[in-house]
């Protein structure tokens, strides 16, 4: 919801945090879902500047 509204710093928390829980996911569709919020989460830290 963050990175919808444009809260880079409040989305690239909840990615952060997110990814933090699930740092070992099964294969398959959780996995997947682990590589999509990294690429996302990778995509906000350059729009906020590489920090």
């Amino acid at each position: 919801m963050a990175a919808r509204t444009g809260d880079l710093d409040g989305a690239i928390r909840a990615y952060t945090h997110y990814l933090t829980l699930r740092t070992d996911p099964d294969p398959g569709a959780m996995a997947e879902q682990v590589d999509e919020v990294r690429q996302s989460l990778a995509a906000l830290v350059e729009r906020r500047g590489g920090q």
